[in-house]
């Protein structure tokens, strides 16, 4: 054998084409047999520190090279890999490089009671064949199967058997399977900029892994060798703790998916780049714990990274949870960070998400075959700029998003939209500078601090409609060209210490049909604005409650009734032409209400509003009538 040094501490360098036959580096043979034979002797060996070395050359694969367990295997930057194995298979396994796991053993038993997140022991209904020491899956009792979770027995008392870790994958529950298994140990491949190109169904399949690392290698999709048509890489269920690193992938307008965990936990892709995949650039599919950290993904005809749930057309509503994107950029996709339903606790923070299509971050995206709610999202401290519609979207499917801190800057539409049924939308110290209209909300949302000064493309302003419910405070936001910046058309809104202004003749606090609650708020018109209210009324029924701490001297105009509608707490009201009834529970029967219509229209308030129904009516000072609330 040959033994290179080659710049690798603590390894011996093997090179396989010298050590071994059946290893061609001149692209004409298939090199996948010969290069599995020498992975396997030199595990089996039982030689501490060494490596397969795979040298420059053109290696042809028209069969899957199989990883075992302890293999290192060293490329240099001329080292290709061109596959020739079919695409379309439906077979993981059909890649250049495989490792798998095996799943027959001594134990096999089924779980005697559901476990809770969080523990370190299972009760199973058999001990017979487990070991301290062993390995163990657990299976989720689902047809076909979709969820599984591997685990190392570090003691058993009984039936009792104690993990190496608390479990924190969700779903089992009594009666699900448990095998001991033999996972691919310890796998590490060191690219060191090796290339690999071609077909098949993936180029990277690492099935049941246990503590593997992949570094530097180029997963080359593209002419002429073609693409492989699943995935570039993916560490498949139920690997644990493995990583790769400095890795480049490129769908080349073929493969589904880049970078991808499939039922994986506690994994990572760091400081790597997925491009031009078909539906997604990064994938957590049903996946724990694993992340994405300081990586782009970009020009992809779908999704930058997407987290979702089992196999498409499974019935499974649990997808992934407590995953994770860190830093990097997702940008020029067609959309860039999406949510299914069944996604729970998945985050993006501090990550750039520029220049995508459609949306920077859409959530709750219903997928074939899956249910749920997507719940406890968050999108914190990220920059999104010049996205071609939503910043940040949800459906109905969604609960409990928090966006906090950073950007969503020059929008084509509204920064955010909460449609109805999504509940306990919470944002905080949200700049949403140049977007086309700052928020559209139809149900519960709750904000504190938004500023930016807006472009109106969409109606360009806030936005609460029937059956929204918002409580919105320490906005700072402004448009050269809406009419109503703050416009409550149906719903309800709470806004405190807050400052609006507007370009064009309208209101900056403006009740179009529902009922608005303003409390330290200051409004103040732009250069252009001559007509400008400070809170404005519109049709039936409207309300506006000015409380304390309010100016709204600031602009042309403080307060105007519209045809119907209130604006009280300390302030007088103008009206402009008659109204009908309208229903104000809040008020006390102690309150007196004050509205100042002019003469002409001042019967068809007095028709409209009926004193005794828990207000009195009453003259003022100046000889008209009207209603006032103290």
């Amino acid at each position: 054998m040959t033994t290179i040094d080659g710049g690798h501490p603590g390894f011996v360098l093997v090179n396989v084409v010298e050590a071994f036959s059946g290893i061609d580096p001149t692209g004409v043979a298939d090199s996948g047999p010969g290069i599995t034979t020498a992975l396997a002797a030199l595990a089996a060996s039982g030689a501490s520190g060494q490596a397969a070395f795979i040298p420059d050359g053109t290696y042809k694969i028209a069969t899957p090279i199989t990883i075992p367990s302890g293999c290192v295997i060293v490329g240099t930057p001329n080292t290709l890999f061109v596959s020739t194995i079919p695409s379309g298979s439906g077979n993981p396994l059909q890649a250049i490089f495989a490792a798998t796991i095996v799943t027959s053993g001594t134990g096999s038993t089924t779980l005697a009671s559901t476990p809770t997140l969080g523990t370190s022991t299972l009760s199973l209904s058999s001990a017979t064949g487990f070991t301290r020491g062993a390995y163990v899956q657990i299976t989720q009792a689902l047809t076909p199967v979709v969820r599984n979770a591997m685990y190392r027995i570090d003691a058993i008392s009984g039936t009792t058997i104690t993990l190496d870790r608390p479990l924190i994958v969700p779903g089992f529950s009594a009666g699900d399977a448990v095998q001991t298994v033999s996972p691919v140990l310890g796998v590490h491949i060191h690219g060191n900029g090796m290339r690999l190109t071609g077909t098949g169904s993936r180029y990277i399949e690492l099935y049941g892994a246990w503590k593997a690392v992949v570094e530097d290698v180029w997963l080359d999709g593209g002419t002429p060798a073609g693409a492989p048509d699943e995935r570039l890489i993916s560490f498949d269920v139920p690997s644990y703790d493995c990583h790769a690193v400095r890795m480049l992938g490129a769908g080349a307008g073929v493969t589904n998916f880049g970078a991808s965990f499939e039922s994986a936990e506690g994994c990572s892709y760091e400081s790597s780049a997925f491009t031009n995949c078909t539906q997604a650039n990064g994938l957590f599919q049903d996946a724990t714990a694993c992340y994405f950290d300081n990586s782009k993904f970009s020009g992809g005809a779908g999704n930058g990274v997407f987290f979702t749930g089992g196999v498409d057309a499974h019935t499974n509503n649990y997808g992934s949870t407590d995953c994770t994107v860190t830093a990097g950029d997702i940008s020029d996709n067609n959309t860039g960070v999406s949510w299914a339903t069944c996604a729970t606790r998945c985050r993006v923070i501090g990550v750039s998400v520029n220049r995508n299509t459609l949306d920077a971050y859409n959530l709750g995206g219903a997928v074939a075959g899956l249910g749920g709610t997507c719940t406890d999202a968050e999108i914190l401290g990220a920059t999104a700029d010049g996205n071609g519609r939503y910043g940040v979207t949800t459906t109905a499917s969604v609960a409990n998003l928090l966006v906090d801190g950073g950007t969503l800057t020059n929008c084509g539409s509204f920064a955010v939209n909460v449609p109805s049924g999504c509940k306990g939308t919470r944002i905080a110290k949200l700049d949403i500078n140049g977007s086309g209209g700052g928020f559209n909300a139809a149900d519960d949302i709750e904000i504190d601090g938004l500023f930016g000064s807006l472009t109106a493309s969409v109606g360009g302003d806030i936005c609460i409609v029937s059956g929204g419910l918002a409580r919105l405070r320490g906005l700072d936001l402004s448009s050269n060209t809406t009419s109503y910046m703050l416009d409550v058309t149906g719903g309800v809104a709470d806004v405190s210490q807050s400052r609006l202004g507007i370009g064009a003749n309208g209101g900056c606090y403006f009740a179009n049909g529902g009922v608005l609650r303003a409390a330290g708020c200051t409004a103040y018109p732009l250069a252009a604005a001559a007509g400008v209210y400070a809170f404005l009324a519109n049709n039936s029924p409207s309300t506006i409650r000015v409380g304390d701490g309010c100016d709204p001297t600031t602009c042309g105009h403080a307060i105007s009734i519209l045809g119907t509608g209130f604006a009280n707490r300390g302030q007088t009201a103008t009206g402009s032409s008659g109204g009908t009834a309208i229903a104000w529970p809040d008020l006390k029967a102690s309150d007196v209400v004050i509205l100042t219509p002019t003469a002409a229209v001042f019967s068809g308030w007095v028709s409209a509003i009926t004193p005794g129904t828990g207000f009195t009516l009453k003259d003022s000072a100046a000889g008209t009538y009207g209603y006032y609330v103290p």
